[in-house]
Order: structure tokens, then C-alpha cells, then sequence
């Protein structure tokens, strides 16, 4: 660790990870530690921190806290672009866990699905005689783990955020669910987007395996190390020539698709079926075709029979409840315009009044607004970013409505539904104007729907 033992190192951001690196850096006798963060520290936890040996700067003292240290450790959340310049080396905490995991590492990235698969995967590798644990950026940090069984394997979500550093040393396996425009309000652009993801797969070797959409094949071989082994999954059967460079893939790599509700592997003309998609993944059976795949890559035999003992994540399309004659979902673990369709598309034969809201990520939502023509009778819009959604639905002939929180959106929701309606909740957008995260906003409306009773 040369960037740590003996060196001024800083952690910037005291959150979830954040208190995680400072108990983590600790052990790696750095010469100091220090702690900068925009929130003041409670006096309690300011006093536990200098007891320890480090240092906490003032919010209003970033430039002391950048001239203290030689190394920093940035919370996800921090953008460190404005200060890459600095004569500072950033540590990426993914790289920092790796080099100290003994065992097989599977790394889960995309734009959405990641969670729900590195969830699922772990507990269908544990079910399977694997002993593995699940961590990053679903709510349990990487060193975390690192208090467990080291030799076991690692299932880990990364963001973009956690990737944008660079990882010089790739995971055993690298699944890639998806990639579409989001967080443009961090990355700038898509390009850059899409370089922070596909960080996972810039280095590597033979022994080094990738899992992605047959349809980002061209993006993704052109960024990854040639000596990878490339795995492709496409949610469709495949009945025409897709042309260069997706029919070499095809040619040379191993396929998974799923034709109706049945998953297969392809390796050049050769075909198995691996098993069927589970009623419990109605929603996104793509979700399904990944956790096959990825299974099958690892060694696991028969992996389907168990698929249908996942269950669906809390706040991703769950049943609230029917009250009145109208059933309610809460999908507020969506906060992208694609999963936000396809909830809309998986409960369409039914009238949908839609709640949407949060903020966008620096991707505008007017696309989403004009696919949703004809799909929904009412779109009820909340949060910071309302009356700017209102207007695009009122250019396409969208009937709605925008409203500044959740509980007036509830409530205007019930009154335009009718019996044998469904309202759903799926924001589309983050939760940070009005909540703390998703699983707070999915929470706070299952509270307002169950009060209708």
C-alpha cells in the first residue's frame, strides 16, 4: 500500500463509506489520517474521531484539508474534478479492496438492474455451496467485507461514481447489465459516462471474464482488454444477420438469450437450454438471462430450478395494496426514464394514473414523456422539477398535473383514479430533492397510500 503506509492520508466524506475507509486506513499505519466533510460532525462522533488520532477539518476549510494530506480516499458522492490538478493521488476504494480480497471478485455495473442482480447472485452463489457476500454500493461497504471470509467470493455494485478513478486490476468477473444516459450532471457527457463504466474491463488478462449486452459488443470490445473473455446475453431470439462486429461476437463468443420465457447458451452453432423464466421475474425477465449467464460462467449447474426463490427487491414495482376498487405500486426505486417504461409497459392492461417526479440526473425526461402517449390516463408530477415535466406532458396531450410534495401527488392521485385502475409510483428521477434516498421515498408512499384506507 505505498500510496498509505507512512503518508498524510485524507478521506473526503463522512458518510456510509466514508467511516468505513477511516476504520479500514487506520490499519495501514499511514503517518496521519484526516477527515473532511461539508456536514459538521456531532460532537460525539467529532470526539471519537480525535481520540482515534484524526484530524477533522472545519466544512469551511477545504483548502487546509487539501494542503494536509498527499493522498485522499473521495466518498462516491464527492466530485474531484475540479481538483485533479492538485499534487494529490486519489485512491480508488475498489481498487484499495481488491488488492486485499483473496478471493474470486464479481463486479456488478450498469445503469440500472445492478442491485437486483448483485442481491440475486450472491444469494443464489451461497445457495449453491459458494459461500459469498454482497457489498459496494448497495448500502454495505467494500471494507466491510473485509471483516468476513476473505477467501470467499465478493459480489460487488459499482457505480460510476466508484469507477470513474480507474481499475488497474479488473475483477475475476465483470457483469455489465446496461448502459444508457445518466448522471450526466456528474460525468458531463455520455462518452464520458460510458469510459467511467467500462473502467472494470480497460485492463486485464485471460483469466479475466466480461458479461454484457450483445448490443453494446462494439463499445465494449473497442475499451476492453483484447486477452478478455467476452460473454454476450440478448433479451430477444436472434432470427437475422445483426451485422459487424455483433455477428464475430456471436461467432466466437458464448450467447445467452431468451426466446419467450425460456433461457439459452449459444457457442458458435451449438445451443443448451439452461431453464426457464420464473413468474417472480415478470417485471424484468432480462434480469433473469443475466443471472443464468452468470452462473453458468461461475460453475453452477442447473442454476434456473433456484431463480424462482428470488424475490423482488423492496421499492421495484411491489404491491402496496388495493384500496377502493384501485391497486397501487411503488416502483420509487426507479429513477431512470427505461425502468420507468417498462413498469408502465409490464402493467398495461390496466388504466394507469403514473406519479413521477425527483430530479433528472442532467437527462432530460421529455423523450420519456412523449413514449408515455397512450399508455397512461393521468401523469401526476411532484418535486423540483414538476412544473418543467407538466409542461412537456401538456405539448404532447398528456393530461396531468404538477405539485411541489409526494403527499399532495398521492392525494390528486386517488381522486382521478376510478375502480379497476392502478396507480404506480415510479419516479424516474432521484429522490434527493425531497428525500434521502429511494428507499426513504418508497417507504414515505407506502405510509400515504395505506393511510387511504
Amino acid at each position: 500500500m505505498e500510496y498509505i503506509f507512512g503518508k498524510r492520508v485524507g478521506v473526503w466524506g463522512h458518510g456510509i463509506v466514508g467511516a468505513s475507509a477511516l476504520r479500514y486506513l487506520a490499519t495501514l499505519a499511514p503517518q496521519e489520517l484526516h477527515l473532511y466533510d461539508t456536514v459538521p460532525l456531532t460532537p460525539e462522533t467529532h470526539a471519537i474521531l480525535t481520540h482515534h488520532n484524526i484530524r477533522v477539518h472545519n466544512p469551511d476549510a477545504l483548502s487546509v484539508f487539501l494542503s494536509s494530506v498527499d493522498t485522499i480516499l473521495p466518498s462516491p458522492g464527492v466530485d474531484i474534478r475540479p481538483y485533479r490538478q492538485l499534487p494529490i493521488h486519489y485512491l480508488n476504494e475498489f481498487q484499495l479492496f481488491h488488492r486485499a480480497w483473496q478471493g474470486p471478485v464479481i463486479a456488478i455495473t450498469g445503469s440500472f438492474g445492478k442491485t437486483t442482480i448483485t442481491h440475486a447472485l450472491a444469494a443464489l452463489l451461497n445457495t449453491h455451496g459458494h459461500t459469498a457476500y454482497a457489498g459496494g454500493n448497495i448500502g454495505r461497504p467494500m471494507f466491510d467485507l473485509l471483516s468476513e471470509d476473505i477467501t470467499s467470493t465478493a459480489v460487488i455494485e459499482l457505480s460510476s461514481f466508484q469507477l470513474e478513478l480507474g481499475v488497474p486490476h479488473p475483477p475475476d468477473l465483470t457483469i455489465i447489465t446496461n448502459i444508457v444516459p445518466n448522471h450526466l450532471d456528474r460525468h458531463g457527457t455520455y462518452e464520458a459516462y460510458i469510459q467511467a463504466k467500462c473502467e472494470l474491463i480497460r485492463h486485464g488478462s485471460t483469466s479475466r471474464t466480461i458479461l454484457a449486452p450483445l448490443k453494446l459488443a462494439p463499445t465494449i470490445t473497442a475499451i476492453g482488454a483484447p486477452l478478455h473473455q467476452y460473454h454476450w446475453f440478448h433479451d430477444s431470439p436472434i432470427t437475422s444477420k445483426l451485422g459487424e462486429p455483433l455477428d464475430t461476437c456471436i461467432a466466437k463468443d458464448t450467447l445467452y438469450i431468451r426466446d419467450n420465457n425460456t433461457i439459452y447458451a449459444y457457442r458458435g452453432s451449438h445451443r443448451h437450454t439452461l431453464g426457464s423464466v420464473p413468474k417472480t421475474f415478470a417485471s424484468f425477465p432480462v434480469n433473469a438471462l443475466i443471472l443464468a449467464a452468470a452462473l453458468e460462467i461461475r460453475g453452477v449447474a442447473d442454476a434456473t430450478d433456484h431463480l424462482a426463490t428470488i424475490s423482488t427487491p423492496l421499492h421495484r414495482c411491489t404491491l402496496v395494496g388495493t384500496y377502493h376498487g384501485v391497486t397501487w405500486y411503488n416502483d420509487s426505486k426507479s429513477t431512470l426514464p427505461e425502468t420507468t417504461l417498462a413498469a408502465v409497459q409490464r402493467l398495461q392492461e390496466h388504466p394507469i394514473i403514473l406519479i413521477i417526479g425527483g430530479k433528472s440526473k442532467g437527462v432530460s425526461r421529455k423523450s420519456l414523456i412523449a413514449q408515455l402517449c397512450g399508455k397512461v390516463r393521468y401523469i401526476v408530477f411532484f418535486g423540483a422539477e414538476s412544473e418543467q415535466l407538466h409542461i412537456w406532458a401538456q405539448e404532447y396531450g398528456i393530461m396531468s398535473s404538477a405539485h411541489s410534495t409526494l403527499e399532495t401527488a398521492v392525494q390528486v392521485a386517488a381522486q382521478q383514479t376510478s375502480t379497476g385502475w392502478l396507480v404506480l409510483f415510479s419516479p424516474a428521477g432521484t429522490s434527493y430533492d425531497l428525500f434521502k434516498n429511494f428507499e426513504e421515498r418508497g417507504k414515505r408512499f407506502t405510509e400515504l397510500v395505506q393511510q387511504l384506507r
